[in-house]
């Protein structure tokens, strides 16, 4: 008697939990590990343009974008503080584990924290070149 198989396959898309976690940590977490701050602005660009590309929500995309020349220019300098691509890196693992985990509301506290810390060392930058 033959015995019969039955065979399943998943697919994605790009905005699924499991592809932005992926994301994360295929390119983001691999750059700051690489310690290149290069690197690392490019997975961001990449992760946030994802993100925005899988919000939803047409309106907040279009500003979000069109604010987004200003939030590189934050994240290069925030970036350039010296201990701030290893503080990123700890956001971005905790985001990408609440995300891997349908986390919303820890994903969103990441998210907020990460947002919040970058703001702090931006200011501090900014601070140190004004005196």
């Amino acid at each position: 008697m033959a015995k019969s198989f039955v065979f399943s396959s998943e697919s994605v898309g790009e905005g699924h939990p499991d592809k932005v976690a992926d994301l994360i940590s295929d390119s983001v977490l691999d750059a700051c590990l690489a310690q290149d701050r290069n690197s690392v602005l490019l997975a961001k660009t990449r992760l946030y343009s994802t993100l925005l590309d899988n919000c939803g929500n047409v309106l907040i995309k279009e500003m979000l974008s069109s604010l987004y020349t200003r939030i590189n220019l934050l994240r290069v300098t925030t970036l350039m503080q010296p201990d701030r691509l290893s503080a990123s890196l700890r956001e971005i693992d905790e985001l990408q584990k609440c995300i891997r985990a349908r986390d919303e509301d820890g994903a969103e506290l990441a998210a907020r924290t990460h947002v919040e810390n970058a703001r702090v060392a931006a200011m501090r930058f900014i601070e140190a070149k004004e005196s």
